[in-house]
């Protein structure tokens, strides 16, 4: 991964001839349990060397330098790896050293989707294994994950409630039921997973969390 330089948020100023005791055991936070991939991670740490340089690396790589004050602290940003084409979630575990004093915290990096599988098939009889992802990211106490089956002409048909998004993440992962637990007609059907009881229609402003797939029926056999 190439290195990158972080960010210095927050500095101490006003400090007039301090001299610091001896430095506590070094500490090291990053602001979330789980990042959205590619979000931006706040950083800090405290107990290191005062005015002295920081290394930082995630997964046992270098992705940049900080300073710390007077105190041995320091505060800093950066960019989270993205999760690959082949994962739903990944682990990162940071790492901060001044070269004397060390410290490591760990954290989860998720996307935010929502799918189903096998994603062809009789629609009368098709069974499939619903998922989704990040539906936690929000925070706060775990998400409620409902699939909402709006019909080709924009009304919502009916709402199922799929089950608790588990972890700091938000994932799920249902046992196989009917993609269509009732007699859909042809068209095309938006199916939205959001964390909501009652529908209301997924967008870009919206305030909750909403993912939306489209399921076009050519013909019912």
């Amino acid at each position: 991964m190439r290195a990158r330089t972080l960010t210095i948020l927050l500095t101490v100023a006003g400090l007039s001839a301090a001299v610091p005791a001896a430095a506590d055991a070094a500490a090291l936070q990053l602001n979330r349990t789980c990042y959205l991939t590619g979000a931006t991670a706040g950083l800090s740490g405290s107990g290191f060397a005062a005015n002295a340089p920081v290394t930082v690396t995630q997964n046992g790589q270098q992705i940049g330098t900080a300073q710390t004050d007077a105190l041995g602290s320091f505060t800093a940003s950066y960019s989270v790896p993205e999760v690959s084409d082949t994962q739903r979630q990944s682990d990162i575990e940071v790492t901060a050293t001044d070269g004397t004093n060390s410290a490591t915290t760990a954290s989860k990096v998720s996307t935010f989707n929502a799918d189903f599988s096998p994603s062809s098939g009789n629609p009368r009889t098709l069974k499939v294994n619903f998922q989704a992802d990040g539906f936690n990211l929000l925070g706060g106490p775990a998400s409620t994950i409902y699939l909402h089956y709006v019909a080709p002409g924009g009304k919502v048909k009916i709402t199922k409630r799929l089950g608790k998004a588990q972890g700091a993440c938000g994932q799920l992962s249902t046992s196989k039921r009917k993609l269509f637990p009732f007699s859909a007609k042809r068209g095309t059907w938006r199916l939205q997973w959001d964390t909501r009881k009652s529908y209301k229609k997924c967008s870009k402003e919206s305030d909750f969390l909403c993912f939306v797939r489209e399921v076009k029926i050519f013909r019912i056999s």
